[in-house]
């Protein structure tokens, strides 16, 4: 929960004073382990040399390494690494550093110049550490190149993608559609996120063979949106698996970090940029090599290539903030998080051996805008990401007993309705249509609308503008109107836990775009109809009948509360779900509900006894008020253990069912998540690390010494994992030691 990252200052200004009192009220159980940190002086690095000078290199290509030197000068205290950060057009190619510098010891860094124009490049602070030294983070190195013209590269095979659009329409009219039918579904690789802190990768039925429903009116349409990838480029996907095939991939995340020294807390404060691999067949756990970026709420999503993108997130780090400026002479202990314009992708080099690089070399490595808490979704055509939506921005956690004044911390991230295209076969990010907006971080009118003109249901009553999109929902269609199309739907209108959204829009690539309005081949969103409930950080997973589930997720309204700063917010957690209709873009409530609310990802089973249902494990349950706006100190946070399976009842949605099985052996939320398909557990589903929070704001990492300090049980830092069998409905603890490094809210694939 990043309860404290609010970017609007009438409830940003109240956040920091009050943390301090709401913890020590509520978390006295943690104030023993902080005791003897606070005596410790932190270590001292050097670096060296302090400027690395390339001189000339033509544009595009990698110039020769250098070296610099990193070492521990403390004898007793080993430094752990949060983030190595290159700026661009300088990039880390190499070196030693890993997640720590033991006492008395050194690393290296192998830093590369890959200039992408012409001219002189001047990075005063190229190379960044994050760390638990003296001074993090630490713009140790000026990076110094000059780019010069090179020899016209060769062209290289690339995917060519053929959309073949036909339509005849005359004229915009009434929608009739055939019955909806029940796809024969394969499995696609897509991942969605849940929100700024839990980005969780889900499979997702895609619907083959079976036609969509025709739209008809004083003339038929009649569409084919056929992508065809022909070519010999990276994109041509190939059934070979690769050498990790079947391990689950979980990447960064927050490890956690104490509050003014004393209250642990587990979200927006140390990012980490460790990542591991759990290899199924022998049930151990293998590190990886790291993210060039330390991040957390990034979104995790398997390409065709075998390789997987983590997109986003933000790097979050401790740090100090003035004197000087408008801190004046005073100086503010605290955590810092910047959202993320970086993605990377990771590539299995070997059985328990990977690595990481930047994504978008056609694109100066970096997407078009920063997003934390974005959504990330493989279209129909194989080749191409849709993402969707986060916030952009710095927020600033204070960690003392005062608050910093206006103009001194960062002034906070902001939720925007722009989306972009990742194309896997340019390696590229490209700005796509934009979710018709307001200005970002408003609220939008209520208004009634036809929907742009278009042939697909009007939309009234809830308006059609997204003033933000954060932490909302997304999945691909496999049936209806919009076949290959992607439904994005709630998230929060502002920031996390500001506005909720009941909004829904549909994403309908240029294959499937058949004018008039807009042109044929022109991707656009149309809205749909809206949920019953406001949800951001809901689960979603695409039915085998084409259907969409979306269940739990939180509800804020708390931007009704900025008139009232000493009681600053509303949020309750939902136990309700909704199931979505491709072929008449309406939701249907559930009148059965889960047995607990939470925040949580949602699983499908796509074979075993279970084949079909969905499965909801344990989760964060947030509540503040709810029903009127209350203080900080009413605020509460509480891991749940129990699981449901979710039935459809496809004739009656309203029907379906949720029916509760085995629990978890332990409490757990903003957890990595995979359904096996490899090993001796193939099919179970498998759930790593993630938090515990016992009804306060304080929270650890499970997998750690302060998780069981905070949660009061030796299970917490021994049960790193757990493994739900479908045929007996029941969940064993994973034998295999943790990882080096636990995280929260880590990004997690299974690997293809």
């Amino acid at each position: 929960m990043v309860l404290i990252k609010s970017c609007r200052q009438p409830i940003a200004a109240t956040f920091t004073l009050s943390l301090l009192f709401l913890l020590m009220a509520f978390a006295r159980p943690a104030l023993a382990q902080s005791a003897e940190h606070a005596k410790v002086k932190a270590p001292k690095l050097s670096f060296s040399p302090g400027k690395l000078n390339f001189g000339d290199e033509n544009v595009d290509v990698t110039s020769a390494s250098k070296t610099v030197t990193v070492t521990n000068h403390s004898t007793t205290t080993a430094v752990s690494i949060a983030s190595i950060v290159v700026s661009s057009p300088f990039i880390a190619v190499g070196g030693t550093c890993g997640s720590s510098i033991a006492a008395a010891d050194s690393c290296t860094v192998e830093v590369a110049f890959k200039p992408t124009a012409t001219g002189k490049v001047k990075k005063k602070k190229g190379l960044t550490f994050a760390d638990s030294a003296q001074k993090s983070p630490q713009h140790v190195v000026q990076l110094l190149g000059q780019g010069v013209p090179g020899a016209t590269p060769t062209p290289t095979a690339t995917a060519t993608r053929t959309a073949t659009p036909t339509a005849t329409p005359t004229a915009t009219a009434t929608v009739t559609t055939t019955p909806k039918v029940t796809p024969t579904p394969t499995l696609t690789a897509t991942a969605t996120s849940t929100g700024s802190t839990v980005p969780t990768p889900t499979a997702t039925a895609t619907a083959t063979g079976s036609p969509e429903p025709t739209p008809t009116a004083t003339a038929t349409a009649t569409r084919t949106a056929t992508a065809t990838a022909t070519g010999s480029g990276s994109a041509t996907p190939t059934p070979t698996p690769g050498p990790q095939a079947g391990d689950v991939l979980i990447a960064g995340g927050d490890t956690g970090a104490l509050l003014d020294g004393i209250i642990e807390f587990s979200s927006g404060t140390v990012s980490t940029n460790a990542a591991e691999v759990y290899e199924a067949a022998s049930n151990t756990f293998a590190a990886v090599g790291n993210l060039h970026t330390a991040r957390e709420g990034s979104t995790a999503v398997v390409l065709p290539n075998k390789e997987t993108l983590i997109v986003g997130g933000e790097h979050c780090f401790s740090t100090t903030i003035g004197p000087g400026g408008a801190c004046g002479a005073s100086s503010f202990p605290g955590f810092e998080c910047d959202a993320l314009d970086t993605a990377e992708l990771y590539t299995e080099t070997g059985a328990g051996t990977g690595s990481f690089t930047l994504a978008g070399s056609g694109s100066s490595f970096a997407m078009t805008s920063a997003r934390s808490g974005a959504t990330a979704t493989l279209l129909a055509d194989g080749v191409s990401v849709l993402i969707t939506g986060g916030q952009s921005g710095s927020t600033f956690l204070g960690s003392g007993s005062t608050t910093p004044p206006a103009g001194c911390a960062p002034s906070g991230q902001v939720s925007q309705t722009t989306a972009e295209i990742y194309d896997l076969a340019t390696d590229t990010f490209t700005a796509t249509a934009s979710i018709p907006g307001c200005p970002a971080g408003t609220i939008p009118p209520t208004q009634c609308t036809n929907n742009m003109g278009d042939a697909l249901p009007a939309v009234c009553g809830s308006g059609t503008s997204q003033c933000g999109l954060v932490d909302s929902a997304a999945t691909l269609l496999t049936t209806g109107l919009a076949p290959g199309a992607v439904l994005v739907t709630g998230g929060d209108y502002v920031e996390l836990f500001g506005e909720s959204s009941t909004q829904s829009f549909v994403y309908v690539p240029y294959y499937d775009s058949l004018g008039p309005t807009p042109p044929a081949g022109t991707p656009y969103w149309a809205p749909a109809n809206p949920m019953n409930t406001a949800r951001e950080l809901p689960g979603i997973a695409t039915l085998p009948s084409g259907d969409v589930l979306v269940a739990g997720g939180l509800t804020a309204t708390s931007e009704a509360c900025t008139a009232t700063p000493s009681t600053p917010v509303e949020f309750s957690t939902s136990k309700s779900a909704e199931i979505f209709d491709p072929a008449t873009f309406t939701w249907t409530a559930v009148t059965a509900q889960m047995s607990v609310p939470r925040i949580a990802s949602v699983e499908l089973f796509t074979s075993g006894p279970d084949a079909g249902d969905a499965i909801l494990a344990g989760g964060l349950d947030d509540q503040a008020g709810p029903g009127s706006c209350v203080g900080i100190t009413s605020i509460t946070q509480q891991s749940e253990s129990k699981t449901d399976l979710f039935t459809e009842n496809v004739a009656t949605p309203a029907a379906s069912t949720f029916t509760s099985t085995g629990a978890l052996n332990i409490d757990r939320g903003l957890y990595g998540v995979a359904i096996l398909n490899s090993g001796p557990d193939s099919g179970d589903l498998a759930v790593f690390g993630g938090q515990c929070s016992e009804g306060t704001v304080a929270s650890s990492p499970i997998g750690t010494s302060a998780a069981q300090s905070q949660c009061r049980n030796a299970s917490y830092k021994t049960d790193y994992y757990e493994l739900f069998n479908p045929s007996s409905g029941t969940w064993t603890v994973g034998t295999a030691a943790a990882p080096a490094t636990p995280s929260v809210g880590p990004a997690s694939a299974l690997l293809p």
